[in-house]
């Protein structure tokens, strides 16, 4: 998941070659909290591309996930996105007075100073300070790469080289949420498992299904769910 465009690529790993391809541009939507990254159209278009025009989809077996740094997507306890920043969204700069004292040292995280919302710490202290009831809603904040990997799986996780992309909330020698950060939830709380499963991804008669024992989908993820198995039967 790039900034400018999405792709899904297949790999054939016994040849170490890709084999097949596809893109779409990425669009910024307007959201509550401003400019936002548009998850909800790339989630579709990947599901209705991987169902109909992959090659061989009945042969994939590993999805690897990879999406750019400073992102994040902030969801609920229901697991409904809340919003999803856009770095690029000028209104982070806002802030800048209020949130560069609460900065570590450059020696801690090795995360400089950029502008906008290319520090993923301003975009969180923005939305604490500025949009408390969008934050105050959130019980999760998954980074980029992690939020994809948690609508594959229903694993949320938080890995420590997305936590440490110019973020600055981790600390470069130990790996460990920077203390200093006032809520830190991007070092809590998305290492929690979420209370509701994932969409049920199929392509084609292969699945990668929720989790035994999850919590049911919400509806806007069961209506997904049909859509998917229709596309694939026909």
């Amino acid at each position: 998941m790039g900034k400018t465009n999405a792709k899904l690529t297949l790999i054939d790993p016994a040849l170490g070659q890709e084999v097949w391809s596809t893109r779409r541009a990425n669009n910024v939507v307007q959201g509550a909290a401003g400019r936002e990254l548009d998850v909800v159209a790339i989630e579709a278009l990947a599901a209705r591309i991987a169902a109909r025009n992959a090659p061989g989809r009945e042969r994939i077996a590993v999805i690897v996930p990879i999406a750019h740094g400073a992102a994040a997507v902030l969801v609920d306890r229901a697991g409904e996105v809340v919003v999803a920043p856009d770095y690029e969204d000028p209104c982070f700069d806002e802030v800048s007075a209020q949130y560069l004292p609460l900065r570590d040292d450059y020696s801690l995280t090795f995360s400089p100073s950029l502008p906008l919302g290319l520090n993923l710490g301003r975009q969180l202290f923005y939305l604490q300070t500025r949009r408390a009831d969008l934050f105050q809603r959130s019980a999760h904040v998954l980074l980029y790469p992690q939020y994809w990997s948690w609508r594959l799986s229903g694993a949320m996780a938080a890995e420590f080289t997305s936590l440490g992309t110019h973020t600055p909330i981790c600390g470069a020698r130990t790996n460990r949420p920077i203390r200093r950060w006032p809520a830190n939830r991007a070092g809590r709380a998305c290492c929690r498992r979420s209370a509701r499963p994932p969409i049920d991804w199929v392509a084609s008669g292969k699945a990668w299904r929720t989790p035994p024992g999850s919590a049911r989908p919400a509806k806007s993820h069961a209506a997904f769910m049909t859509r998917m198995r229709r596309t694939c039967a026909s």
